[in-house]
């Protein structure tokens, strides 16, 4: 188990931080040993975090750059992120801007391969061939499932269902046949307002 703490500055709300684990070999020979074997890689976009919020997420790792439902886990990680932004609304309007162009620089030249395999790994996505096309059917597959909560969601919206509730405090009084009853009381009533289907058709 190895834990370390790293602190980032990012540029944008929209910058991704890429997470690679390698299999660090000693430099005793820079030929046959300083070959670092790549475990897997993972890309979190912390733009789906709220600020000051402790996060612990755990993550599978892949040695295949090729995305197939079928491929099985090299390994695990667990990583307690929290994102702090000194100005929330500069941050926001920071990301509406074209991302800049980002530089690293290293000495060594495994350093550099390490480095690309984590920010782009090793897979050409646009390259034409088998693999890359089976890849993307297979993830266009994975896709389906998301069908039956589109289709929730437009039957939720278009038929006015509602999906907030609201609960109303109203005061009661008793019968007139009662007078020994003769107390206010209040009742709470719950309604549920389609607050989806009046912002889209506001």
């Amino acid at each position: 188990m190895i834990a370390n703490l790293f602190f980032f500055q990012p540029i944008q709300l929209s910058a991704p931080i890429f997470v690679a684990l390698f299999d660090y070999d000693g430099s005793m020979s820079p030929v046959e040993f300083d070959n670092h074997d790549r475990i897997g890689q993972i890309t979190i976009g912390i733009q789906n975090f709220a600020p000051s919020t402790d996060y612990i997420l755990h993550f599978d790792m892949y040695k295949e750059d090729i995305y197939y439902s079928t491929r099985k886990s090299s390994a695990s990680i667990s990583i307690r992120l929290r994102v702090e932004w000194a100005d929330e609304q500069k941050a926001l309007l920071a990301s509406l801007r074209l991302f800049p162009a980002v530089h690293v620089n290293v000495e060594k030249a495994q350093t550099l391969k390490t480095t690309q395999y984590t920010c782009d790994r090793e897979c050409d996505r646009t390259s034409y061939s088998l693999t890359t096309l089976a890849s993307y059917i297979d993830e266009l597959y994975e896709y389906l499932e998301l069908v039956y909560y589109i289709e929730d969601a437009l039957y939720c919206v278009l038929l006015w269902r509602g999906n907030f509730d609201v609960t109303i405090t109203l005061p009661c009084f008793p019968y007139r046949d009662e007078p020994e009853n003769n107390i206010r009381v209040f009742k709470h009533f719950t309604c549920s307002l389609p607050l989806h289907s009046m912002f889209a058709f506001w």
